[in-house]
């Protein structure tokens, strides 16, 4: 049985949120780690949370490729067939 680490990413987000350089540190751990369409999941439930302004709020230069990249990566999990 494959497993995911979505729901694992979705609560360690939610735990850390408090602390933007941490809850940016398991962001990152976490788009490393998932499949493409999972991260696409993420970021969605990481917009309907209200937890995405961690993220986009961010001015660090060293995370703005990752973001860059995770943005551009992107594919929709319908156009995959794995949704």
């Amino acid at each position: 049985m494959k497993t995911s680490f979505l729901n694992y990413y979705k609560l360690i987000l939610e735990k850390v949120s408090f602390d933007r350089n941490l809850f940016l540190k398991e962001y990152k751990k976490a788009l490393n780690t998932l499949q493409t369409y999972e991260a696409t999941l993420l970021d969605r439930w990481l917009i309907e949370k209200g937890l995405y302004a961690n993220v986009m709020k961010e001015k660090n230069p060293s995370y703005a490729p990752l973001l860059q990249n995770a943005e551009s990566n992107r594919i929709s999990p319908t156009t995959t067939g794995q949704y």
